[in-house]
């Protein structure tokens, strides 16, 4: 594993994995790919002793699904990497592990209305790992089976979303897009595919990509027609007209308090320590449904059917792309006391809380782009919350790259010399204001 020092030459672009990790202003930053946001009791306690190797014990939550750790000496990281391995979490092979990029549905496998897409998710794990041509360290797929916590506005370069036709489930197709909701999309016809032939789909598209391309970079190189031509060839992938399908009518918001069969708890700032992780595969183990009555079975979208314990984890947790922590659960007593249990580590279990509506990045603490200790700065504005709460999100970004979240329907800070310029959505309402007067601002401020 290169030094600390060497880490400052690899590539922003080329995201950190946990073998090659990017140097940080506070160490080393490793980050774990978890398909599917999949972890088990046993996963979530190998990360917790990853994270005790480094100076600060940091357990990131990432807008992707994954976990990030901080603070890694070069022998620290590579005592990390060693564990990380033979737990199971990394793969072996650097390149292989850089791309596991899979997010899927954090419902999968518990909720009756969310299509199963933890067989999907594995399927295409694998193609992407077995992909003979370069990718783009970014590139990545998105499986959403549809459900409460549906994943349509989220962006990826193949998304996969769940949908309906004459009752019947299928994916809806985007390239470097995210899909819609309601009942008529953006254009008059959709390609759409069987949940069986999504794993061809995505091997159709890499198919057309040249070395390095993202999802959004093919449409425009090759033209509809081509692209049509060369999806339409997988059987079970077709066009329908838009207006003919079902999908979600809303946007899903951030999954935290508790649903049929789950509880789901958000981590402030999305930073987890060590312990807290320890805590919460105690609270996985004694929550799953598979430990309090028959196994459950379901149905394999990719054909016949399936053990769920085994093949989708339905114990465990789930990393969400709010940054948030669903766990299954067998019973509302179960749910009463993981939430207790979630809320005694300092998450967030109710969505009225502060916290919830507070985003910040690492800051000059840990990126060394950062110009303010935005941090600090975002755990000053949950307090001030307490007393003069304001409507809708804020987002607390180091620099002018907001790499935290590039949504604009909130109020951001973004920091410049150490003093920030707010922007309500696109637009500017302040200019270099002392981080006292932003914060203010910012608690005071509807959107």
């Amino acid at each position: 594993m290169p030094s600390v020092s060497d880490l400052s030459r690899h590539r922003r672009n080329a995201c950190p994995t946990a073998h090659v990790p990017l140097a940080a202003a506070d160490g080393a930053l490793l980050r774990i790919r978890v398909p599917g946001g999949r972890l088990t009791a046993a996963d979530l306690r190998a990360v917790a002793d990853a994270a005790e190797r480094s100076a600060n014990g940091i357990v990131e939550l990432t807008s992707r699904a994954n976990l990030q750790l901080r603070g890694f000496s070069r022998e620290a990281a590579d005592s990390a990497l060693d564990g990380l391995i033979a737990a199971g979490l990394v793969r072996l092979d650097a390149d292989e592990d850089a791309r596991c990029n899979v997010i899927g549905s954090p419902l999968a496998g518990i909720d009756a209305d969310t299509l199963d897409t933890g067989p999907i998710v594995d399927a295409i794990s694998t193609i992407l790992t077995e992909h003979p041509a370069p990718l783009s360290p970014k590139f990545g797929v998105i499986v959403d089976g549809g459900g409460p916590l549906h994943l349509r506005g989220l962006r990826h370069d193949i998304v996969l979303g769940a949908a309906t036709l004459d009752e019947a489930s299928l994916f809806e197709i985007a390239l470097g897009e995210a899909l819609p909701t309601g009942r008529v999309g953006a254009t008059p016809t959709v390609l759409v595919a069987e949940p069986s032939a999504a794993p061809s789909v995505v091997v159709a598209v890499l198919g057309l990509l040249q070395p390095g391309e993202r999802g959004a970079d093919l449409l425009p190189r090759i033209g509809s027609a081509a692209l049509i031509s060369a999806l339409t060839n997988v059987p079970g992938c077709f066009i329908v007209a838009s207006s003919s399908i079902g999908r979600p009518t809303a946007s899903a918001t951030a999954p935290i308090g508790r649903g049929s069969g789950w509880v789901a708890a958000l981590p402030t700032l999305g930073r987890m320590s060590a312990d807290g992780l320890r805590v919460l595969a105690n609270i996985a183990d004694w929550c799953a449904p598979s430990a309090h009555g028959p196994e459950l079975w379901r149905q394999n979208p990719l054909g016949g059917t399936l053990d769920a314990k085994v093949h989708t984890r339905s114990g465990g947790v789930r990393i969400t792309p709010w940054r948030s922590v669903v766990v299954p659960v067998s019973s509302t007593d179960h749910a009463g006391r993981a939430l207790a249990s979630l809320g005694e580590i300092g998450m967030c279990t109710d969505v009225r809380e502060p916290a919830v509506s507070v985003i910040a990045c690492a800051g000059s603490t840990g990126c060394s782009a950062g110009q303010a200790d935005t941090q600090a700065d975002a755990r000053t504005l949950i307090e001030l919350l307490r007393s003069a709460p304001q409507s809708g999100t804020v987002h607390l970004s180091g620099c002018p790259k907001r790499c935290a979240s590039r949504a604009t329907n909130m109020l951001t800070l973004v920091a410049i010399g150490g003093r920030y310029d707010v922007f309500d959505g696109n637009v500017r309402i302040a200019d270099a204001l002392s981080p006292t007067d932003a914060l203010a601002l910012a608690a005071t401020t509807t959107i």
